[in-house]
């Protein structure tokens, strides 16, 4: 499977189109994770962190689960 190119996020109702680098994704730490499930953080860092969870799976699911908990 090919990665995404673009990840698509939304930030209030504006959605937010990011390139994707071109080398391999770098991860949110776990302290940012953990600040935009608690909804912290800055508008900037929230929407690449967001734009990031679009096109990682492994933190999306990191995400998806700390939600859930």
């Amino acid at each position: 499977m090919t990665r995404p190119r673009y990840a698509v996020g939304t930030i209030g109702v504006r959605t937010v189109i990011q390139e994707l680098p071109s080398r391999p994704l770098e991860c949110p730490t776990d302290s940012e994770l953990a600040l935009f499930v608690e909804r912290q953080g800055d508008r900037e860092e929230r929407a690449r962190i967001e734009a990031h969870i679009h096109a990682c799976d492994a933190c999306r699911e990191a995400v998806g689960l700390a939600v859930s908990a």
